[in-house]
Formats: structure tokens, C-alpha cells, sequence
């Protein structure tokens, strides 16, 4: 699902000041990005809130219903489904197509069709 921002985040033009402190202070497994944040970094601050605000964490359960039933609605719109379908055998996964399964008064499940040695599609969850 694609959020709209009400503004483009633009990145400034100019580098970062104060680099060599920031670099040398960061632990080898801690972030740049992170560490410039918790010192109130007057550019790279920016950047760690645009992060904050736009990024989402995606695990397998969040929100997995609300996904699925999104994914059944692209599929179900004939010009998207085109381009979904063609993206999954570009990535060279053995996926020949998607095809959605209305259930009655359940959310529709997608269906990933994978090639098969009778050269008939096998469909799996």
C-alpha cells in the first residue's frame, strides 16, 4: 500500500558537517544514522525523522490479513494483475501467475501458480 506525503523530503545539497566526530563516536555495530539522530545532528536529524516517519516495518504477521486482502484486490484489477504476474516470472521463481479464490464470507486468498514437471500449473497458498 502506498502512503502519500503532503511533502517531498529533499536531501540537502551541501555535505555533512561535522562528519569525522560523528564517524569516529559510532560503535561498529550501531547506525550512522541512529547515533547522528540521538546527537541532535542538525542535518542527518532530518533525514532520521523522514525514516521514522515513512518507513514500516514489515514482520509475516503484522497486518497480514490487511495485506492479503489488498493483494487480492491488485490481482482482481485486471491491469495491475498484469504487471504483478510478469514481475513474478521475471524474478525467475518458478511463478507462472497469481489467481485469486473468493470464498463466501471469508477474505479472498491469493493463489501462486507454480510449474510443474505435467507442465500444468500447481497452485499453493
Amino acid at each position: 500500500m502506498a502512503a502519500s506525503r503532503d511533502q517531498v523530503f529533499e536531501f540537502p545539497g551541501d555535505r555533512i558537517q561535522d562528519r569525522a566526530p560523528l564517524v569516529r563516536t559510532t560503535r561498529p555495530n550501531a547506525l550512522l544514522l541512529s547515533r547522528a539522530a540521538a546527537d541532535n545532528h542538525p542535518q542527518l536529524t532530518r533525514v532520521y525523522d523522514w525514516f521514522t516517519h515513512n518507513l514500516w516495518d514489515i514482520t509475516p504477521e503484522t497486518e497480514r490479513s490487511q495485506r492479503e486482502e489488498f493483494t487480492a484486490g491488485e490481482l482482481l484489477n485486471e491491469k495491475t494483475r498484469s504487471r504483478v504476474e510478469e514481475l513474478l516470472r521475471v524474478a525467475d521463481l518458478g511463478i507462472q501467475g497469481a489467481e485469486v479464490e473468493r470464498r463466501p464470507g471469508q477474505s479472498p486468498r491469493v493463489r501462486l501458480l507454480h510449474g510443474s514437471d505435467s507442465g500444468e500449473p500447481v497452485a499453493f497458498d
